[in-house]
This record gives structure tokens, C-alpha cells and sequence, in this order.
């Protein structure tokens, strides 16, 4: 069926023994990127989670049909993987966690708690969010790359005819399975995405439906140039029930760069967000961090 993404259970999906069934866990990966990026980084969730694993329509594994990629449209393919799941605690690195607010302001009722890895967030004076004005703003060679269509088409279509082979040894700081499932997809889809469900869409409405019992958890680089610390302190501020984690070190990819901080922080979610500060830091966490809402807890 046109739409269908391809989901991998990391988990079986069976009841234990004694009756138990533990929750859902789900994971999407960012734009450009697969569910490789996660898979046995994160395998020490299954000991309270089941985990389920979700490429992106157009990504990875799942179909890449034409037309659009709008934001309506992926958010339609993700609901027939995570539908009757729930309700599943929704994890989302970078583009992916974009999908995962907009996915639980419409289908809150699916959804426990929402953890946000590197959450792209841009807002502007006049209270929207604007991914493309803040690339706008950037050197000219970036501007023209992300900004300009038949740029960001042109390259993309050279990485994949041309660079594909040795992309492991261009890309610098990243594992190299992530690197080579970074090209996992279809043109169309990155491009597409970008531009359509990226920025054509505004997350502050979204953000604002998001239920005040719904957990939410920030986690974000100090030193991410991609999606600035600033708006995940702004997207974290419009919600009652969120919590921010800052790891001053990290970049756009905190769980690679600090999983011993992002772990505890998934696992522990918005309702313990201050336990994490305690098994990060070695430190107590301090009162001031447990009682205000948002808090931002920083590693040192």
C-alpha cells in the first residue's frame, strides 16, 4: 500500500510470563538518515521498552513513491506503523523529531511522552517557525545548498551517482553505517521533505496542541549548528511538562556523541528528567532544576 512505512521490531511482541507488557518505545531517524542510527545504540532500552523501529516514508527501507513529501503525507505513513501500539513513548532524532511532536498533537491519545533529540526549531519575532530563515542567514555556500531547489536537487543527485562510494571516507565524525545509509533514499524524498514538510511547515501550532500531561523531553547539543540550543529553549518554554537536557560537548548528534547521558535521559523521560542529572553528573540534582517547569539540566 502507497504510504506504508517499514517498521523493525528490535523487540519480539509477545507478553512475558508473568503478564507484564511493557510499552512501546519508537524511534524515528532524521532527514536523510535510517533507524541504523539507533538500532544497537540504543539497545539497553529493551530492558523496559519494546522497541520498534521506523524509517521514514521515502528512507531506508520503506517505500519511495513520487510526489510530494509533505508533512500530512509522512505523518499519514507513520500512523500505520505506531497505530494500536500505543500509547508508545515517541522518540525523534532532528527531522524525526519534528514528525513526532506534530504525530502526538494529532493523535495524543497514541502517545505517552515525546523525547526529542536535536529538535529543529526556528522561531522568529513574529512567533513563527522558520527553518528556512534561519538558513537564509547562513554563509553563501550553505545558503545557496539549502535553500535554492535545483542546488539542494543538483547535489543530491551528484551524492548519489557520483560521491556515494566514498562518502564513508568524505564524512568526518560520524560512524561510517550512519554515514552510508545517508543516502538510503530517493531524491525526491530528501529534497522534498526539505522543502515541503520542513519549511512549508510552521511546529508552533503543533507544539501549543501538545496536551499539558504530556510528557516532553529536550534533549539538545550546546554546540549544534544545525538546529541552534536557542529553539529548543524557546520550544521547551511553550510547553508546561517539558524538560531540556543540554550537553554542552554535543553537536547535532548527542546520542553519538554522549549516549551515556542521552540513555538515562530517554529512559527516564519528562516525569524523572531531574534522576538524570544525579547518573549523568554524579551530582544530586539540584531542587531548583526538579520543580521548575521547563528546567534545563546541563552536564558539566
Amino acid at each position: 500500500m502507497e504510504g506504508a512505512v517499514a517498521p523493525t521490531l528490535a523487540s519480539p511482541d509477545t507478553t512475558p510470563a508473568g503478564g507484564e507488557v511493557r510499552p512501546w518505545m519508537v524511534f524515528l531517524p532524521g532527514l536523510g538518515g535510517t533507524t541504523r542510527y539507533y538500532h544497537d545504540r540504543v539497545a539497553s532500552l529493551a530492558a523496559t521498552h519494546r522497541l520498534l523501529f521506523v524509517d521514514l516514508l521515502g528512507f531506508g527501507r520503506s517505500p519511495r513513491p513520487d510526489g510530494a513529501y509533505t508533512v500530512d503525507r509522512h505523518i499519514a505513513a507513520l500512523r500505520g506503523a505506531i497505530a494500536g501500539r500505543g500509547p508508545v513513548v515517541l522518540v525523534g532524532h532532528s527531522f524525526g523529531a519534528r514528525l513526532a511532536v506534530t504525530y502526538a498533537a494529532r493523535y495524543p491519545a497514541e502517545v505517552s511522552h515525546v523525547v526529542l533529540l536535536s529538535a529543529p526549531y526556528y522561531p522568529t519575532p513574529t512567533g513563527r517557525d522558520s527553518a528556512r530563515a534561519h538558513f537564509a542567514r547562513r554563509s553563501r555556500w550553505t545558503r545557496a545548498a539549502w535553500t535554492r531547489p535545483t542546488v539542494t536537487r543538483l547535489l543530491c543527485t551528484a551524492a548519489h551517482r557520483v560521491l556515494a562510494p566514498a562518502m564513508p571516507r568524505l564524512v568526518r565524525g560520524l560512524p561510517r553505517d550512519v554515514v552510508r545509509d545517508g543516502l538510503a533514499h530517493s531524491t525526491q524524498a530528501a529534497v522534498s521533505s526539505l522543502y515541503d514538510a520542513l519549511y512549508g511547515y510552521d511546529l508552533t501550532p503543533d507544539v501549543d496542541r501538545l496536551t499539558g500531561t504530556m510528557a516532553l523531553t529536550l534533549v539538545h547539543g550546546a554546540r549544534d549548528p544545525t538546529a541552534p540550543v536557542a529553539g529548543a529553549r524557546a520550544l521547551a518554554a511553550r510547553h508546561p511538562s517539558s524538560r531540556l537536557l543540554i550537553l554542552p560537548d554535543a553537536d547535532h548528534h548527542p546520542l553519538l556523541r554522549a549516549p551515556a547521558a542521552v540513555l538515562p535521559a530517554i529512559a527516564a523521560g519528562a516525569t524523572a528528567c531531574a534522576a538524570v542529572t544525579a547518573c549523568t553528573t554524579g551530582q544530586p540534582p539540584r531542587a531548583r532544576d526538579s520543580q521548575r517547569v521547563p528546567s534545563v539540566l546541563r552536564t558539566p
